[in-house]
């Protein structure tokens, strides 16, 4: 089984984190841990040159989530689970469904939006398979 497991530093990610530790996966099952930065609107770097302050905040935000995926993925095989960590840029919503379609992912589990406080898992990776 290929489960993706998506990503960012919020409480509802880490609660979804715990979601896959607890469950016990087929024999042969691999996790992929992935993060995927945003890109950054030149207009938010006015009046600095955009060019150089967008490099800056693309490339912080690349190492943060490059910290979170070795500590997510060292975690994960900790509690004896085969792991991967990946970081994409692009769009986290088109990006993640993207390469779970491509890759065949089984299932893609991603935190909450934070309405109900809990680590919802989606389909949409069949779904866009499909």
């Amino acid at each position: 089984m290929k489960v993706f497991i998506a990503l960012d530093a919020s409480p509802h990610s880490a609660r979804a984190v715990d979601f896959v530790r607890r469950i016990r996966w087929p024999a042969g099952s691999r996790v992929v841990v992935l993060s995927v930065v945003p890109p950054v609107a030149n207009a938010a770097a006015w009046p600095f040159d955009p060019t150089t302050v967008t490099q800056a905040v693309l490339e912080e935000g690349r190492r943060g989530a490059r910290v979170l995926l070795a500590q997510v993925a060292e975690r994960l095989r900790e509690a004896g689970i085969s792991t991967e960590a990946r970081l994409l840029d692009g769009d986290p919503r088109g990006a993640l469904i993207e390469i779970a379609g491509n890759e065949r992912a089984d299932l893609l589990v991603v935190g909450s939006h934070g309405r109900t406080g809990s680590p919802s898992c989606s389909s949409a990776a069949s779904r866009a398979m499909s």
